[in-house]
């Protein structure tokens, strides 16, 4: 299976970064999934603007 892959797909650090830290919050209960995810989205908005 490893033998044909073709490619990577990169992530932009920033986005990935984004997830991980709002993914710990929902994970140690201090942020709901869907507050998480909002707050992904607004992170990464104001990321792209940029």
């Amino acid at each position: 299976m490893l033998s044909s892959i073709t490619g990577v797909n990169l992530c932009d650090s920033t986005v990935y970064e984004t997830v991980i830290e709002t993914g710990k919050k929902v994970l140690d209960g201090t942020l709901g999934v869907e507050d998480a995810v909002e707050e992904i989205g607004r992170k990464v908005q104001i990321y792209l603007a940029e």
